[in-house]
C-alpha cells in the first residue's frame, strides 16, 4: 500500500466528528451543546434532558434545535452514521 500525501490546504467542508463517550450524569449533552457548526446526537439512552428548551436557554441565553438519532443496536449505529456521512446528510 503506498502512502498517500495530503496537506490542510487541500481540505474541503470540514467538520469537526467527535465522539463523547463517560457515565450517566457527566455532562456530555450539554458538553455538545457548546461546540460551533451543526450537530446532531446519536444517543442510545435518554438523556438529552439537559438540552430542553427551557435549560439551554437558562444556560446559554438561547436555544438551538439539535436533531437526535435514537439507537439501541450496533446495526443501528452503523445506520446513523451511514445517514449523517452519505449524502444526504446535509439535512443534519
Amino acid at each position: 500500500m503506498a502512502i498517500e500525501y495530503s496537506s490542510t490546504s487541500q481540505l474541503e467542508n470540514v467538520a469537526v466528528k467527535g465522539c463523547v463517550y463517560g457515565p450517566s450524569g457527566a455532562g456530555k449533552t450539554v458538553l455538545m451543546r457548546t461546540l460551533p457548526g451543526r450537530k446532531v446526537i446519536i444517543g442510545s439512552e435518554r438523556g438529552e434532558l439537559s438540552l430542553s428548551p427551557a435549560n439551554q436557554n437558562r444556560i446559554f441565553g438561547d436555544v438551538e434545535d439539535i436533531p437526535i438519532l435514537r439507537i439501541k443496536t450496533a446495526a443501528e449505529l452503523r445506520e446513523a452514521y451511514e445517514v449523517i456521512s452519505g449524502p444526504h446528510g446535509g439535512v443534519f
